[in-house]
């Protein structure tokens, strides 16, 4: 069975720490809880998504957590329930979520998860993005499950 741990990352770095991590405990889940939200921009409604727990990663993994291991890059807070890990599950509301040209999106997994950028192509399973990587502009094609929209295209929903 699955345990769950909240730790403490420095904001902004979650989905860096979230590579450091899966290199250590390849086995290991991590979950970075993000929500969909409304805003008002320049007169607009615009949705967009960001991170339900700034700064807070959490760590699943059938065998217990080695915190020496982690020591310098994260801080193990404490055991997580699984009704917990739901419970922040059903608060993202992220299932209906428009990923089309001109989205903003964030790498959520893989060797890019944290860099941002735009969508120039949707492919059905795939997506083509213009991504910031170490200050560069590069194009890449990525599945959408390792993307996430922070901004739609699209001006308003209602």
């Amino acid at each position: 069975m699955t345990q769950w741990w909240a730790a403490s990352v420095m904001t902004g770095d979650e989905y860096e720490i979230k590579k450091k991590i899966t290199r250590e405990y390849p086995d290991c889940s991590i979950y970075i809880p993000r929500r969909r939200v409304i805003q008002h921009e320049k007169g607009r409604v615009v949705w967009k998504t960001e991170e339900l727990l700034p700064g807070y990663i959490l760590l699943g993994r059938d065998e217990p957590i080695n915190k020496e291991k982690l020591e310098g890059f994260v801080r193990v807070i404490g055991k997580v329930t699984e009704a917990e890990v739901k419970t922040l599950r059903d608060q993202e509301n992220l299932e209906d979520e428009d990923i089309d040209m001109g989205s903003k999106i964030i790498v959520t997994d893989g060797h890019l998860a944290g860099c941002k950028g735009s969508v120039f192509e949707n492919n059905g399973e795939k997506v083509k993005c213009k991504i910031m990587f170490k200050n560069m502009e590069i194009n890449v094609s990525l599945l959408k499950k390792n993307v996430s929209c922070i901004q739609s295209s699209s001006s308003s929903k209602s």
